[in-house]
């Protein structure tokens, strides 16, 4: 079930594109709920037990982000209780609950493009238009994998050879310390790696092993046009709920929920057929 992780990067781009916009503008419960929904099942089939601390950010956002509005926003109409002059109201919970889910939905989409778009594919999808920034981009996104490894290599050999400090703060200032000269002589090598090569010098040519065939023009179109559907519906006020004053489910359109569940889970479902797909052919054999 890897069908999504060989889609061509540049659908991969778009379609978390769309899915990050659906989740972040959406200002209706469920557009939200499914965009949730979609990524965390996507997680659980394709990394079983080992998602599971990805999905334990949705309760711990949803509870932090709504229980910071609950506390600090004091509109709406239904008083659950009042503290002095201070009214604490369902309409903030709800929103801050809301808001949470929008903020855990964007955190479990990027970790599902964490699997599946490397930096090979971002330098696929944007080596041509901004060579110098994807550059940078996933040369800071291996650095920050590295910082992590070689942190721990410096706490394991330190404690291995008796160098430990008792005082946890001066043992963290010599870790942070060494971490640090070790990244300026690898920063270094780098440079002079580069310069070697030739970098910055005439015109550079992006090498790209990703062609993009029919299949790859049909996902591309599956999913803009579901995105198209989504934004076309909520223009027109298919997807309307208030929070303030008080809640009020005010029109949720049949096309636009089915256009915007399909769209969140179109990684499974690719990766569903895949599967399918595939237990077929072993039957015929």
């Amino acid at each position: 079930m890897v069908r999504f992780a060989k889609w061509h990067p540049l659908v991969q781009f778009c379609f978390l594109l769309c899915v990050l916009l659906l989740t972040c503008l959406s200002r209706h419960p469920v557009p939200v709920a499914l965009s949730l929904l979609g990524a965390a099942v996507y997680l659980l089939l394709t990394d079983g037990r080992r998602s599971l601390r990805s999905l334990l950010c949705v309760p711990v956002l949803v509870a932090l982000v709504g229980g910071f509005n609950f506390l600090f926003a004091h509109w709406g109409v239904t008083v659950l209780f009042s503290r002095g002059d201070t009214q604490f109201t369902l309409e903030s919970l709800i929103y801050g609950c809301f808001q949470g889910g929008i903020f855990a939905g964007v955190v479990l989409w990027l970790a599902v493009f964490g699997r599946v778009l490397g930096s090979d594919r971002l330098l696929a999808v944007t080596g041509r238009a901004a060579p110098r920034f994807s550059l940078l981009f996933s040369m800071t996104l291996g650095c920050i994998a590295r910082f992590r490894e070689n942190a721990q290599q410096i706490r394991l050999a330190r404690a291995g050879a008796g160098l430990a400090k008792e005082k946890p703060l001066h043992e963290a200032l010599d870790q942070f310390s060494t971490l640090v000269t070790l990244s300026l002589e690898g920063s270094m090598t780098t440079a002079d790696a580069m310069r070697a090569r030739g970098y910055g010098k005439g015109r550079r040519r992006v090498y790209d092993p990703f062609t993009f065939g029919v299949a790859d023009g049909v996902e591309l179109a599956v999913v803009l046009l579901l995105s198209i559907t989504v934004l076309a519906v909520a223009l027109t006020g298919g997807l309307t709920f208030y929070f303030d004053p008080q809640l009020e489910w005010v029109t949720l359109s049949p096309l636009g929920a089915a256009a915007a569940g399909l769209l969140c889970f179109c990684p499974t479902i690719s990766n569903v057929g895949e599967a399918l797909q595939w237990r077929r052919l072993k039957r015929k054999n």
